[in-house]
């Protein structure tokens, strides 16, 4: 009897262990893949219905005449932003997104209605161009999401709206050209209803040229990223602010890049720190102790030949000769004890520039410069880090301990040599 129990368990024992390899197989089956349209399938309503959770769909170039709905958590990614066009044809939307931790990029979108986000969070909307529908980008009850660096033009009713959505981040987009910029607002069947759309943050986009810029109703949101970094750029229409100082308080004299003023929002909303400038970023690595750190340049001329060596960031600068130019550079703080910048291999020595400040993740380095061009390089001098610090308390001991033996040594064999003489 015990005989038979025991090979009963060692047969329950290996079907539990086929199972389990069967489950385990079935589970790198199921892994994320990258489907890819047209080659696998001719259409991207196709290869979204035969995606997975998880899985990337990438576009090739090509216009597609489509309304796209995305019901899974996927990466809808085009391959060139310009050339993969989605055409709504004038029918429903273009993209409309039903579900959460979706990703799109790389997409332009037109002739509909653009971008309609519902119920969804975790969902991030960036490098694309949403232009010619009515509107641009609908969040309805959508929250926690990001949209990041798009060009939203030319969209006959809003560029962005928000209905009922909160703690989202819009960031780094250009919205310019549309009828009515940002819309935060609900309405139910009583009239017209407001509601909050609040907690959304809103800073580092390019206002420019809209019918209006914006509207909010019962909404709190930010709309800048504190002092430094700033807000937002609202153009020259309507707001026309110098910039002769600088500051937290904007009460210190010299430039940095950010209005005296702040721009009303509506009511008792503002930009505390509107940008002078529009936000116009140039994207590169520096690396330090070995590890790459992205650093972000903004300039009204045009960065060339861009060279990151060890502790060291060099470009050229260059544009119409004799314009006032100026260089914004965002880098985040390692331990980085000084900094210096140098126009053509001379050291700038403020006043007035260049101006250095920081917040808690990043400095943020400004100049002005006459427009020509200019070599331009900075120099981070790195803080040696506690095990940096350690190895070299450790060699100093050393080389006094060697330093102390040799000594003793010395002056032993003098005695020595002392008293045989």
């Amino acid at each position: 009897m015990k005989f038979k129990s025991v090979r009963r368990a060692m047969l329950t024992g290996l079907l539990i262990g086929m199972l389990t390899l069967a489950f385990g197989v079935y589970q790198i089956q199921a892994e994320s893949t990258t489907i890819i349209v047209p080659d696998d399938y001719p259409s991207i309503q196709e290869a979204i219905n035969n995606a997975n959770e998880g899985d990337t769909i990438y576009v090739r170039n090509g216009t597609y005449y489509e309304n796209v709905v995305v019901n899974k958590s996927i990466s809808l990614i085009g391959e060139n932003r310009d050339a993969t066009i989605i055409d709504g044809n004038s029918a429903g939307k273009v993209i409309e997104v039903t579900t959460s931790n979706v990703t799109i990029n790389g997409f332009t979108m037109l002739n509909s209605t653009g971008l309609v986000v519902y119920n969804s969070s975790s969902t991030t909307i960036s490098h694309n161009k949403i232009i010619g529908n009515n509107y641009g980008i609908l969040l309805n009850q959508s929250s926690n999401n990001a949209l990041k660096n798009n060009t939203i033009s030319g969209n006959s009713l809003f560029g962005i709206y928000l209905h009922h959505s909160n703690n989202n981040i819009i960031i780094g987009n250009n919205i310019s050209h549309n009828g009515l910029v940002l819309w935060m607002l609900w309405w139910s069947l009583d009239g017209i209803k407001l509601y909050n759309s609040s907690d959304n943050t809103i800073f580092h986009n390019n206002f420019v040229g809209n019918s209006v810029n914006t509207l909010g109703v019962d909404s709190v949101n930010v709309w800048d990223n504190g002092y430094p970094s700033g807000g937002n750029y609202w153009g020259s229409v309507g707001f026309d602010s110098a910039d002769l100082y600088n500051g937290p308080s904007q009460n210190v004299s010299g430039s940095d890049g950010i209005a005296d003023t702040p721009y009303d929002i509506h009511r008792d909303k503002q930009d505390n720190y509107p940008l002078i400038n529009p936000w116009s970023p140039t994207q590169t690595i520096v690396k330090m102790k070995g590890k790459d750190y992205p650093v972000t340049i903004v300039s009204n001329t045009t960065i060339n030949l861009i060279v990151t060596t060890k502790n060291t960031l060099r470009f050229e600068s260059l544009g119409p000769t004799g314009e006032k130019g100026y260089i914004h550079t965002i880098f985040p703080i390692v331990n980085t004890t000084e900094i210096k910048v140098f126009i053509d291999g001379e050291k700038l020595t403020p006043p007035p520039f260049p101006l250095i400040n920081a917040n808690a993740t990043h400095y943020f380095i400004y100049f002005e410069l006459t427009v020509s061009t200019h070599n331009i390089e900075f120099q981070f001098a790195p803080t040696p880090d506690k095990l940096e610090l350690v190895a070299l308390v450790s060699a100093l001991t050393i080389l006094l301990a060697v330093a102390v033996i040799v000594a003793v040594y010395v002056g032993k064999r003098k005695r020595n040599t002392e008293i045989i003489s």
